[in-house]
């Protein structure tokens, strides 16, 4: 279980559960009873917006459903790509937990402008009339064009939110 699946914003299972800690650990893709992990160390000041589960009889933190969002769009390659991120952004949206005074809160923390980036373009694309959260991510776009997806050839470029997108990425509108 992720935490994708345990806010029910997808249905979609995968194989690999990704760990987030801020210790340096050396067999980062264990194996342990059937499951694969893959493992990443990330900035102690990234450790926010967790909430304690129990899962099968064993405590965790797992990021809330707000938080959950932000690690998408900072880390889309360890997360099924950027069709599972639309999608997720999309349930988000609609979906009991959306708090956008959070959202803007926890980018703030996170002080990721690529998340910024990223997230300001799909909500753009796909709910228009959220004025809020788009406006307050095109007033902190940071210097430099990233990805909308580091593991995606991306030869299209989106000035407004200096971005490279695929040429068929869905919902693209004349730059």
């Amino acid at each position: 279980m992720n935490a994708a699946n345990y806010w029910e914003f997808t249905e979609q299972l995968f194989r690999t559960v990704t760990v987030m800690t801020q210790n340096k650990v050396k067999n980062r893709k264990p194996k342990v009873g059937g499951t694969e992990y893959a493992i990443h160390s990330i900035k102690p000041a990234y450790f926010f917006g967790l909430k304690a589960v129990w899962l099968t009889g064993v405590k965790v933190q797992i990021s809330d459903p707000t938080r959950t969002l932000i690690d998408l769009v900072m880390f889309p390659q360890y997360c099924g790509g950027i069709r599972f991120i639309v999608d997720v952004i999309k349930e988000y949206f609609q979906f009991k937990y959306k708090d956008v005074d959070l959202l803007i809160d926890y980018l703030e923390k996170a002080q990721n402008g690529a998340a910024i980036k990223r997230l300001g373009f799909i909500v753009e694309k796909y709910f228009p009339n959220e004025e809020k959260i788009i406006n307050y991510c095109l007033e902190n776009l940071t210097q430099g064009y990233i990805k909308i997806s580091p593991n995606l050839e991306s030869p299209r470029l989106i000035r407004r939110w200096r971005l490279w997108v695929p040429d068929n990425f869905k919902g693209v509108v004349n730059d």
